[in-house]
């Protein structure tokens, strides 16, 4: 029903027809789920280093990101600088030119 858990299994009902063998059959049973359960394991390993590499990357461009955004600013900050400076100097010029 899309809870999560599609693919598990809660509970095992075994039918034994000889009592005597029931504890060969659980101890059967426990390998089987012990081997399906570290292939579980490798693949949550594997899926881990995967998502870790994932993240990795996407800190790495978010900061280049943030390193371009921050260039930007300084070159705005160095362009307003620059014209004010300009500006400056010509209004000196003119008002020397009014004098």
């Amino acid at each position: 029903m899309g809870n999560g858990r599609d693919n598990e299994v809660g509970w095992y009902v075994v039918k034994i027809n000889d009592p005597d063998k029931s504890a060969l059959i659980s101890e059967q049973i426990d390998a089987l789920l012990k081997i399906h359960e570290l292939k579980q394991k490798q693949n949550l390993k594997e899926h881990f280093q995967q998502g870790f590499v994932a993240a990795s990357s996407a800190i790495l461009t978010s900061i280049n990101v943030i390193s371009f955004v921050i260039i930007g600013i300084i070159m705005l900050v160095l362009g307003n600088t620059m014209i004010m400076s300009a500006r400056r100097d010509e209004t000196r010029n003119t008002l020397y030119l009014k004098l």
